[in-house]
């Protein structure tokens, strides 16, 4: 069951690009094919689905998973900006309903990641 439920969650995670990542790309491109930017905006998602790699390994799993947390917290800091920004100052965005459903899978993935990461660190060596 766990397998379905990770192979679920990384859906979920490549979804929630279009939530806090894509509402920070639209702030800082320099045009539509910036990819400094695209790639910046996507170091927190790599990092997560990189950790989540770590749940199916012994020793080296614990180093990913850890790396993985370290993109879960940028990752909950990108939807955090971008839901405040949202609330207090919405620049027009190209398609509105498209980026709080991502910002909800982004939630949902990174506290979800949490909660994985948590109960594999937690297990004895």
């Amino acid at each position: 069951m766990l397998g379905w439920l990770l192979i679920a969650w990384r859906f979920l995670t490549i979804y929630a690009w279009l939530g806090g990542p894509l509402y920070v790309f639209d702030l800082i491109k320099n045009g539509d094919d910036d990819l400094p930017s695209i790639i910046i905006t996507s170091i927190p998602i790599a990092l997560m689905l990189i950790g989540s790699a770590g749940f199916n390994f012994e020793k080296a799993g614990r180093l990913l998973v850890r790396i993985g947390l370290f993109g879960s917290v940028a990752m909950f800091l990108l939807c955090g900006f971008a839901t405040v920004s949202h609330l207090f100052y919405w620049p027009g965005h190209r398609a509105e309903l498209l980026v709080i459903t991502g910002l909800v899978a982004g939630f949902v993935a990174t506290i979800s990641y949490a909660i994985f990461a948590r109960t594999y660190l937690a297990r004895p060596r």
